[in-house]
């Protein structure tokens, strides 16, 4: 194995593992910022497995690897070991029912995704009873983590994703704990520019959690129990490093919180006065296509 390290500097190469429908679309536009694109490199295949992804990057040239300051992705624990220089990792999990009921929905409004029509035709239970032993959604965030590739998850897959965690990633976040992730991740990672956002590729008409049957909970459950016990660990790391900041990250907490409210506002507007300006632009163009010469 080569250089990685739980504790960040300047010099070492931050590696992002973007395991799908935990935030990552959001925090990607944050790293966007604070890093210099030439120095970053990113995939993100099209519904094809991390690990060929994994294969891509690994026929690069080294001397374009070692300038990299940024690599992110949905990408499998690992890369560190075709990076020349140091590095870390971040990443961000999600309670594992929450994350698999927000990809049902996902895939549901994309015509692309290769379990589009299954999930149009099926209700949520019979989805996940269909594709239940898939990679995606088989206990999917272990797999990220322990750079597993495998068919069957067990409790050493669980065991080395662990590991992992505890010693190659300098934050893991939580998406329901967003905004006290990112706060960390500066604080740790020194960042210099804001980490002010809006929210990407978020499912609004779906239902939560709370709200699904007994019978819905049970099979995705089941077939999770790897990922919900990871989930669990890695809330206790949170929790740790949440504590070791103590009033300090409460006061950071309230400030960006107040002015992120602001920023989000401001990106609506921004992003609303840009509709009317193409609608106003496409009437005009319309118009005069309709003048004659």
């Amino acid at each position: 194995m080569k250089n990685f390290s739980q504790t960040p500097k300047p010099e070492k190469t931050l590696i992002f593992v973007h395991i799908p429908k935990t935030a990552g679309s959001t925090l990607s536009t944050i790293l966007e910022r604070q890093y210099d694109p030439s120095k970053t490199w990113k995939f993100y295949p099209t519904y094809s497995s991390a690990r060929e992804s994994f294969n891509y990057f690994q026929k690069l040239p080294e001397s374009e690897r070692i300038k990299l300051k940024l690599v992110s992705g949905h990408i499998y624990y690992g890369l560190h070991d075709l990076l020349p220089q140091p590095s870390t990792y971040i990443t961000m999990l999600r309670d594992p029912i929450d994350r698999l009921v927000s990809s049902y929905y996902f895939i549901r409004r994309h015509s692309t995704h290769p379990f589009h029509q299954d999930a149009k035709s099926m209700s949520l239970i019979d989805f996940f009873s269909c594709v239940e032993r898939t990679r995606g959604f088989n206990n999917c965030q272990v797999r990220f983590l322990a750079g597993y590739d495998g068919d069957s998850v067990n409790e050493e897959v669980l065991s080395l994703a662990k590991q992992n965690l505890q010693s190659s990633f300098a934050v893991v976040g939580l998406q329901e704990k967003f905004d006290e992730s990112i706060i960390l991740m500066k604080n740790l990672l020194g960042w210099h520019h804001h980490c002010f956002y809006s929210k990407k590729l978020v499912s609004k008409k779906r239902p939560a959690k709370e709200n699904l049957s007994p019978a819905e909970l049970k099979i995705m459950e089941k077939h999770n129990e790897l990922d919900l016990e990871l989930y669990e660990y890695a809330r206790k790391i949170f929790q740790a490093r949440v504590s070791e900041l103590g009033s300090d990250l409460q006061r950071n907490l309230k400030f960006f919180r107040y002015f992120n409210q602001l920023y989000e506002s401001y990106s609506y507007f921004l992003e609303s006065s840009h509709q009317v300006q193409k609608k106003i632009q496409s009437v005009f163009h319309n118009s005069n296509d309709g003048i004659s010469r």
